[in-house]
């Protein structure tokens, strides 16, 4: 009676941990090639069964929270900007809003562009750890383009020049619910 109520529960938490994972899960590491507190250490993104995309964003020692801009009346304001292309039209940036850190997305050569930051769409950040953001929101199905192509990129602005990084493209595929 014991071995069966054993076996009963771990295939119904086999039946749970397979509906939960992701579909897709990828990642990709970043060389330590940028000074200042946006050098990306590494991405990893995934699309879950549950209808979310993931995004995890590392950076080497040094990253500052204060590094990422703040929006104000519709402008972002600040030296450095850390974007996530989700799609060849959905990108998203993190910014700093009311003492925490958002998400914002959506497509920025049109509604999102147009009338930033009151039509993007909002994810909340959470951090794991000092130099970690992590972010999951319900995935945008865009009619042009379905298929999520994770990217991140950095930029930040000194008095000489602006220093970029970036990660290479991450093939998510389709997600299945569009």
């Amino acid at each position: 009676m014991a071995r069966r109520t054993a076996v009963g529960l771990l295939l119904v938490l086999g039946m749970i941990l397979a509906t939960t994972g992701p579909v897709n899960a990828v990642s990709d590491f970043d060389a330590d090639d940028v000074e200042g507190p946006l050098d990306l250490r590494w991405v990893g993104a995934s699309l879950t069964q549950d209808g979310e995309f993931r995004v995890t964003i590392s950076f080497y020692d040094g990253f500052r929270v204060s590094a990422l801009p703040k929006v104000r009346h519709g402008l972002l304001h600040g030296r450095g900007h850390v974007f996530v292309d989700l799609t060849e039209f959905i990108s998203g940036t993190y910014v700093r809003r009311h003492g925490k850190i958002v998400f914002l997305y959506g497509d920025f050569g049109s509604s999102c562009g147009a009338d930033f930051p009151r039509s993007c769409l909002r994810a909340r950040v959470r951090r794991s750890s000092d130099n970690v953001l992590n972010v999951r929101d319900a995935v945008f199905c865009d009619g042009a383009d379905l298929s999520y192509e994770a990217r991140a990129r950095t930029e930040l602005k000194r008095e000489d020049r602006t220093l970029k990084d970036w990660t290479s493209t991450l093939d998510l595929g389709v997600p299945p619910e569009c």
